[in-house]
Order: structure tokens, then C-alpha cells, then sequence
């Protein structure tokens, strides 16, 4: 009934700080932003990085970025969880990744013999601020020894205001193992633009979400 973004009291929503109204609706959310990570990471737009920080253990992730990323190396949780966006006219999202690495260096490494379940990267979304998480997509390690750039269709339920993004490692062997890197993040999204006739013109692609962790 509250989203995730109050409590309920005697079947009424008494809403967090910054949310408001019966069911404690989101005000304003951002459409577009670009973070180029190399000041820090943003607390307006990633609202949770856990088990990594800026740098690069695996690399660069060439050639489809270049310079620092988001790379994970620490022991319990690891994810990264975006603020929470208007992705109601939100297309695709995009980004560069990799587990591990080939040279099975001991700041990228994955221990491949225990299955594709260890040191799998999940992307999921929530429109609850995180009280229920639901598939994009699974990336297992064998396929990202190499830096790769994937892109998903955002699925319908989560084009909407208040969805948030999270990657997430659920399975690792702790410190020094099974390390990754994300980088180059982008939600496309619709814009519709309107001619000198008044009359709309068919929408066109632009990145409404770039997070660049170059």
C-alpha cells in the first residue's frame, strides 16, 4: 500500500521524508544524469554501493571504456543500487561488464570449477525501493572473462516513476576472489519533440541516463 516508502497505521501510509500523499507518492525524480565516477561516487545517484568502489582491478574494460569503473573485491554483500529514476518512457538499459579475467590475475580472478552459480552478476529492478527485486537478466563468468558491452529491453513493469536498478553478486568466495567491474552505464529512453505545426514528430532515441564510469 506504502511502496516501500512509508509505514502503515491503521490502514493509512505515514510517509518517509521526501515522499507524500495516501500511498506516498514519489515527487520529483531525475530523467537524465551523467556520473563520470572519477570525483567519487555520487550519493544522488547510486543510494547503495556495497563490497566495491572506484578502481581498477580488472582493468580499464577496453576497449568498450576507459579509465576507472565500479569494481567489486570485498567480502559479504556486493552490489550497487541506483537512486530511484522516472524510466516511464525508459527503452533500454546498457552497460560494460566483466567477471574475472582470463590472465586470472589476484585482482581479477574466478575460480570457474565450482560452477556457473559462483560469481554470477544479476541485474534486476525493484519499484518498491527494494522490498521485492525482479529479473533482467543473469551473467554468468565464463562469458565475461572479457570485458563485454550487453544491453537489455527494460521490461514493462518497470517503466514507470520510482524504479530503481541494482547489480548484484549473490555467490562469491570472498576477498581476492571472484572479482568485477562494471562500467559505461545507460538507460535510453523516448522523447517525443513537437514540429513548427504543433503536431508531434515520431519519438527519437537520446540517453536520458548516462552513468559513465570512465
Amino acid at each position: 500500500m506504502c511502496r516501500g516508502r512509508g509505514d502503515c497505521v491503521n490502514g493509512e501510509c505515514r510517509c518517509d521524508a521526501g515522499y507524500d500523499g495516501p500511498t506516498c507518492e514519489v515527487g520529483r525524480l531525475p530523467l537524465r544524469f551523467s556520473d563520470g565516477f572519477e570525483g567519487g561516487i555520487s550519493s544522488s545517484l547510486w543510494v547503495k554501493v556495497e563490497g566495491g568502489g572506484l578502481g581498477m582491478g580488472c582493468g580499464p574494460l577496453t576497449p568498450w571504456a576507459h579509465g576507472k569503473n565500479l569494481y567489486f573485491n570485498g567480502c559479504g554483500i556486493r552490489q550497487a543500487i541506483t537512486t530511484e529514476m522516472d524510466t516511464s518512457r525508459a527503452m533500454k538499459v546498457m552497460f560494460v561488464l566483466q567477471i574475472g579475467s582470463n590472465l586470472q590475475t589476484a585482482s581479477c580472478n574466478i575460480d570457474l570449477s565450482l560452477g556457473p552459480g559462483n560469481g554470477m552478476v544479476i541485474l534486476q529492478f525493484s519499484i518498491n525501493k527494494g522490498i521485492d527485486w525482479h529479473l533482467i537478466a543473469t551473467h554468468a563468468p565464463s562469458e565475461f572473462l572479457i570485458p563485454k558491452k550487453v544491453g537489455y529491453n527494460i521490461p514493462h513493469e518497470a517503466m514507470r516513476r520510482g524504479t530503481q536498478f541494482r547489480w548484484w553478486q549473490p555467490e562469491h568466495q570472498g576477498v581476492g576472489r571472484d572479482q568485477w567491474a562494471i562500467d559505461d552505464v545507460d538507460i535510453i529512453t523516448y522523447v517525443s519533440q513537437t514540429n513548427e505545426t504543433g503536431s508531434n514528430e515520431s519519438p527519437r532515441q537520446h540517453v536520458s541516463l548516462q552513468i559513465q564510469m570512465a
